[in-house]
């Protein structure tokens, strides 16, 4: 059953691939219409649903979703994903909450670690999560030592904007906005703005 079921995964990947990389190009021209737009997110939600544990309800996804260690991954309802998005679950977990919109090329590398994504969370272009760091001790070249692995937890209702990087061990508390190029290294405090390298709370949202 095991073999039969990665047979089958493989040919609706193949075929996913086909068809996707035909349609984008397309898209691009903008040459494409509503049908093909709705059938190109099929084949993309149907492959996204072999890959991962769980895929919730009504999800909306752009080319080029990279998925490894898909049993680790889980994914609630209605994600929205403009595209070129990586997840790297291997040895680790990534836990995407409901109601979640990810802009393109962001990464999202729980490899070793947790990443946990709530609800209502928002995350810009070119974002990096990233729950290892390589090892720095002196004495043996770096991409011989061991990673050092820890969490991510990014709580309900927070706006990661463009070109942000968290490293791992760092909570980003409800509510939080983390402004664009920020490299976030500690935990931030609900309903705060942080801004800078490292990033530092600069204010509060207000009404």
């Amino acid at each position: 059953m095991g073999i039969l079921k990665g047979i089958v995964r493989f040919i609706v990947r193949v075929a996913w691939i086909l068809y996707t990389s035909f349609t984008d190009r397309f898209l691009l021209k903008g040459r494409i219409d509503k049908y093909f737009r709705k059938t190109a997110n099929i084949w993309r939600v149907a492959i996204l649903k072999w890959t991962v544990r769980k895929l919730g309800k009504s999800p909306v996804l752009g080319p080029d979703i990279l998925v490894t260690g898909g049993p680790y991954v889980t994914i609630g309802d209605n994600l929205f994903a403009m595209g070129r998005l990586y997840l790297y679950g291997a040895d680790g977990e990534i836990r995407i909450g409901n109601d979640c919109s990810i802009n393109t090329n962001v990464v999202v590398g729980g490899s070793g670690g947790l990443i946990s994504i709530g609800n209502d969370v928002l995350i810009g272009p070119n974002v990096v999560l990233r729950t290892a760091d390589h090892g720095t001790e002196l004495g043996e070249l770096m991409r011989k030592q061991r990673h050092k692995r820890g969490t991510i937890i990014i709580e309900d209702d927070v706006w990661i904007a463009s070109n942000v990087v968290v490293t791992k061990d760092v909570k980003i508390s409800v509510g939080s906005v983390i402004a664009a190029g920020a490299v976030v290294t500690r935990d931030t405090e609900p309903y705060s703005v942080n801004a800078g390298i490292p990033a530092k709370k600069i204010g509060m949202r207000r009404k």
